[in-house]
């Protein structure tokens, strides 16, 4: 201090102002004091200075005093730092949608929402979150889900109470196979910590305030030390009341271990007194399996690290209980640790919750696998019994012989079947979207003729029940789309079928709308409307439930209650929802838009059956086909459908069998079983397909599996197709046309089709359309007017889809041949309906069987019409003939036109 003392005594003397300086003396037993030098001039009468008066005071005292409230200062704003519900499991997705998998009940006291209400809507913790404080929270969860760091944020939330609250979130991120990333993790309430931190700041300022007066009093007097020591006591004793008001555990000890401090809450944990802690090693509290861990970490805190978080377990009265515990170090002004600082609190429930979740989780994948095991077995035992139910029934059919009520009973065992099949295949759809397993298989289809097959499908049920069934396309719809064509039209068969179902009078409609986007690209907009019983508003939030029904839906005693599930399901997995309007008894309205892709393509796919076939068309190859499979019912099926029809087809009960035919018999294609006995499908596919020859032969994989991963193996094993059981005989003949282009000839139309034709003229649907509009086609036809033919297609396009994208394809390629072939024929057979009804006009019925018809058609009883109509066949065949073609189309109105003109007849004579 020499050098300053000397600048201050010079200044002081050549300026002749005040002498004041605080400096240390050196002793001469070598101790050092802290000393106070005061001095003034002492000048004569005329102003002179002759000397200096001054004093030297002894101010250690004061200078320790200082000291002191500093250090107290420094240690009690550290203290008051870091003074330490609801568990989750937080999930964030590849495409940035998030969601919550698992909710406390803690989070009705921190947020004051329900767990489901969170569950549902996963943006409300952001939404009550602060405004200031959401830029943090979004900040924090990017860096933890970049760097799968554990993830820790504090904010202020303002809950439905309006009352501001502080949180702290801990977490740890895992990622996952699928991309998603999981945060299993807690929020916690720090309020009272924070008003703690807020009390000991305000606190702090008061202190300094007073230091400084104190400080300035003692500049004039050292017996103001006393003071400054009762205000520094008071200061200790208001900031130990502050800790030992905390709930959290607190306690600091050196870094050999030794407590030097804990509050209240600490010794109540513990169950031990405040001597039995301070001045004794904290490790005999800690689990001593964990002492060992915690000491490591402890001493890993270093200056760039200086506060680290520690989860153990701790001994409370023979009981093992867990801990976690902040600890912050304390240094030095050399930088060295000289006491740490610890925040705890009890996690026990937290970790007994997350061992719950743990287990739970590992339970349910065990049931998931197990239900999936029980799913595959249960598709398989229940598909291949139904293979040959329906498969022999559809055979049975075509029987000429079978009388009417046997007829009757094969068309009630394949109603039966397809309704189980129906049952089946709902319950697994429901199970794949529950796993997840459920994909978009997007393809190119033509939508004009998949809403053209939905109306045929339709149209009998719709007549059956006498109803109005409306179809309608805008004329802007693209025919030519990308999407999920099964999945779309299972979501319009379950609507129509519903629609159709609760509806009694009136119609059903479908209308299909193109929506341009241009920020989205193309969308159409599904409607299916019906003038049914309607939807009641208790029922529509249960509406898309599984496994409940409306109270329509149970009084007629059918369905699952799974229809609209999967629908809802399907349409979101194609980028939509399913939009209702409804009220009870004035029908309903239900809406979804989809994305789609419009397809240039001019030809899709391969030209589906819509009739029964009965013989290869002519000039076909000798095509040879191997059915292999262990069960003799679904071979035979198989057998017994494509023998008669010209195929050469053989028989292979196993894959060893399989192979052995294959090499000498050599055919074009193989129907394979893939679940066999000694060597299965799988095998005999692999060994078929690694030969050069046996690349060539087709092999289409015909499994009772519903499940995609088994699929897969089926490809991956080299099966060019899977078709699934039950097979129907419609998608038999597909597959043998699209694979080997074969050429078929159906029952009762002159039109011989093959894999290669996407349209046809329907003869059938022309004959019934007004002559005038047939005679405006043949003229524009000839004159090959494209306008006019384009006007005339668009007055029939409500009603004939199909047939008017038939003629728009003929039109297009410059086919004016075919559509004036087709007119000529339909001409053709007008005139021989003409002589038909000629001769039908000369019919005598007896006026009694008359009215037993109107009563049997009144009734719907088709044993009674069946038995009716045998009664005349003898005598009337034509006539006969008649009207059990408008019975199978359950077309009761032209039956009773026909009756009505055989009354007429019978009065005018």
């Amino acid at each position: 201090d020499r050098d300053r003392v000397i600048a201050t005594w010079m200044k002081f003397v050549q300026q002749d102002i005040q002498f004041k300086c605080e400096y240390r003396f050196l002793r001469p037993d070598g101790s050092i004091i802290w000393v106070l030098g005061q001095a003034v001039t002492e000048k004569d009468a005329n102003g002179k200075i002759v000397g200096y008066v001054g004093t030297i005071t002894d101010i250690s005292d004061r200078k320790l005093a200082e000291t002191a409230i500093k250090e107290s200062e420094a240690k009690y704003r550290r203290l008051a730092e870091n003074l330490p519900s609801f568990v989750y499991r937080f999930v964030l997705h590849p495409d940035g949608s998030h969601e919550y998998t698992y909710i406390s009940p803690g989070v009705r006291e921190l947020y004051e929402y329900e767990p489901e209400i969170i569950a549902k809507n996963p943006q409300l913790p952001w939404e009550v979150t602060h405004p200031e404080d959401i830029p943090s929270l979004n900040e924090t969860i990017l860096i933890s889900a970049q760097t799968l760091q554990p993830w820790k944020w504090e904010g202020r939330i303002i809950p439905p109470s309006r009352r501001l609250k502080w949180v702290q979130g801990m977490s740890r991120p895992e990622k996952q196979p699928n991309g998603d990333i999981i945060w299993d993790g807690v929020i916690i309430d720090i309020t009272e910590r924070k008003q703690a931190e807020q009390l000991i700041a305000d606190y702090q300022r008061t202190l300094e305030t007073q230091v400084q007066q104190r400080t300035a009093q003692l500049a004039q007097e050292i017996s103001d030390r006393k003071q400054i020591e009762a205000a520094l006591r008071q200061s200790k004793a208001r900031y130990r009341g502050i800790l030992e008001d905390q709930s959290e555990l607190i306690a600091r000890f050196k870094p050999d271990g030794t407590v030097t401090f804990v509050n209240e809450a600490f010794c109540r944990y513990f169950g031990l007194r405040r001597q039995e802690l301070i001045g004794y090693n904290y490790a005999p509290v800690i689990y001593e399996p964990d002492r060992e861990h915690v000491a490591r970490l402890v001493n890993s805190i270093s200056r760039e690290n200086p506060v680290i978080t520690v989860e153990n377990r701790v001994i409370i009265q023979e009981q093992v209980r867990w801990t976690q515990w902040i600890n912050r170090a304390i240094f030095d002004d050399a930088g060295s640790i000289v006491e740490y600082q610890a925040v705890g609190r009890d996690i026990t429930e937290l970790k007994q919750a997350e061992e719950a979740l743990r287990q739970a989780k590992e339970a349910a994948e065990a049931a998931n696998h197990a239900k999936s095991t029980f799913l595959a077995n249960m598709s398989h035992e229940l598909r291949t019994p139904l293979n040959a139910i329906l498969g022999f029934a559809q055979l049975l059919k075509h029987d000429s012989n079978l009388n009417p009520q046997q007829k009757e009973n094969i068309r009630i065992i394949s109603r039966s079947g397809e309704h189980l099949l129906g049952l089946i295949n709902d319950i697994l759809d429901l199970s794949k979207i529950e796993a997840g397993c459920i994909v978009i298989n997007e393809t190119d289809f033509d939508l004009v003729e998949m809403v053209a097959e939905l109306k045929e499908m339709f149209q009998v049920k719709a007549k059956a029940k006498d109803l109005d069934l409306e179809f309608n396309l805008t004329p802007e719809v693209s025919r030519l789309i990308r999407s999920d064509r099964l999945k779309l039209r299972q979501v319009l068969i379950n609507l129509l079928d519903n629609a159709i179902k609760f509806t009694n009078e009136g119609r059903v409609s479908l209308t299909v709308t193109r929506i341009d986007k241009p920020e989205k690209g193309l969308n159409m907009l599904f409607s299916v409307s019906d003038t049914g019983v309607g939807i009641g508003e208790d029922e529509m939030q249960h509406l898309f439930t599984p496994f409940l029904q409306t109270k329509a839906g149970i009084a007629t005693a059918k369905g699952t209650g799974l229809g609209l599930t999967i629908s809802r399901k399907y349409v979101q997995l194609l980028g939509g929802d399913i939009a209702v309007q409804s009220q009870l008894g004035q029908g309903a309205t239900f809406q979804f838009e989809i994305k789609v892709i419009p397809v240039n393509s001019t030809a899709i796919g391969n030209r589906q059956i819509s009739r029964r076939v009965i013989a290869l068309a002519p000039n076909q190859p000798q095509y040879r086909i191997l059915v292999v499979d262990d069960n003799d019912n679904n071979r035979q099926l198989l057998v017994q459908l494509l023998a008669p029809v010209g195929f050469e087809v053989r028989e292979a009960t196993n894959g060893e069998a399989a192979i052995k035919m294959w090499e000498t018999f050599q055919p074009h294609l193989i129907w394979m079983d893939m679940k066999m006995p000694a060597i299965d499908g799988y095998q005999a596919t692999q060994r078929i397909k690694a030969t050069a020859k046996g690349f060539a032969t087709i092999v289409i994989a015909i499994t009772a599996s519903a499940f995609e991963s088994q699929k897969l193996a089926m490809l991956a094993a080299g099966c060019d197709d899977i078709v699934c059981k039950p097979v129907s005989e419609q998608v038999i003949f597909e597959k043998l046309a699209q694979y080997l282009g074969a050429s078929f000839i159906e029952e009762a139309t002159t039109t011989i089709w093959s894999g290669e034709s996407n349209y046809n003229l329907n003869l059938s649907a022309m004959q019934a359309l007004p002559k005038s509009w047939l005679a405006e086609l043949e003229q524009a036809t000839l004159a090959q007017d494209r306008v006019a033919l384009e006007q005339l297609i668009l007055r029939i396009q409500p009603q004939e889809i199909a047939l008017a994208e038939a003629i728009k394809n003929q039109i297009e390629n410059w086919d004016y041949s075919n559509i004036l072939e087709a007119i000529q024929s339909v001409k053709a057979g007008n005139e021989e309906n003409t002589a038909t009804n000629e001769e039908q006009s000369n019919v005598k019925l007896p006026t009694q069987w008359v009215s037993d018809m109107k009563q049997a058609i009144s009734l719907a009883d088709l044993n009674l019409i069946e038995d009716l109509i045998n009664q005349i066949q003898k005598d009337n065949p034509v006539f006969a003939q008649i009207i059990q073609g408008h019975l199978d189309e359950f077309d009761y109105k032209k039956i009773l036109a026909e009756l009505a003109n055989i009354e007429m007849q019978d009065s005018c004579e």
